[in-house]
């Protein structure tokens, strides 16, 4: 049976403007973590996505561990922004599916601009070291947008690393440079060159992973 309370947040989703949505959102939120098992209930009455979406919205900013395996269930949405949504989700509660979770949906709902750039992208990218080797395979993946967003995810990770490494002064250049040094000495890898290059420089920073972070367990 779900609460009275959540039932009528819920209802009014269905009918909401963005504004009173949002207002919607807070008001759900802060009725606290009691909510989330009928959350999860709930969501199979909606069927449009701006409703799943404030939705999960709030089971985002909740955190609740009890949403873990719902968040693992939708990863099999054919909706890729749910996907992806769910994946973020995953990676907030820290589950030990969130790195496979982001691997899986590393595609979804790229960045209408910037098309190197997904949701997926930028938690590996927070993730630094330790998804370096999990990723590395993907660089020789046969989808070139895989390829490239593997690409994006090696060059925000080791960049970080060069910026940390040097700490530079204000408007310095050094880490830049040092970073693209790194990147020619490990086969000035694009994810359009020809697989062989590709593999050659693939081999390269598995070797780079095994002396530099402390995954090296994990590269093989």
């Amino acid at each position: 049976m779900i609460d009275e309370t959540v039932k009528m947040l819920c209802d009014k989703l269905f009918t909401s403007t963005n504004i009173t949505q949002h207002q919607i959102v807070n008001k759900l939120i802060t009725q606290g973590n009691s909510i989330v098992p009928d959350l999860m209930l709930y969501y199979e009455y909606f069927r449009e996505y701006i409703n799943r979406k404030a939705l999960l919205t709030v089971l985002l900013k909740l955190k609740d561990n009890r949403s873990e395996n719902f968040f693992k269930k939708l990863l099999n949405s054919d909706d890729e922004n749910i996907r992806s949504l769910a994946t973020q989700g995953l990676v907030l509660l820290n589950s030990q599916y969130a790195l496979q979770a982001c691997i899986t949906t590393i595609n979804d709902s790229a960045d209408f601009a910037h098309s190197d750039i997904t949701p997926s992208v930028l938690l590996l990218a927070k993730m630094g070291d330790a998804a370096l080797p999990t990723t590395l395979h993907l660089l020789n993946d046969e989808h070139k947008d895989t390829r490239q967003h593997a690409q994006k995810v090696f060059e925000l990770v080791t960049y970080d690393k060069m910026q940390n490494q040097y700490n530079p002064r204000a408007l310095s250049d050094i880490a830049r440079q040092a970073w693209n040094k790194l990147w020619d000495e490990n086969g000035a890898y694009h994810w359009h060159m020809p697989e062989k290059a590709r593999l050659l420089s693939i081999k390269k920073w598995s070797q780079w992973i095994e002396k530099n972070t402390q995954n090296s367990h994990l590269v093989g």
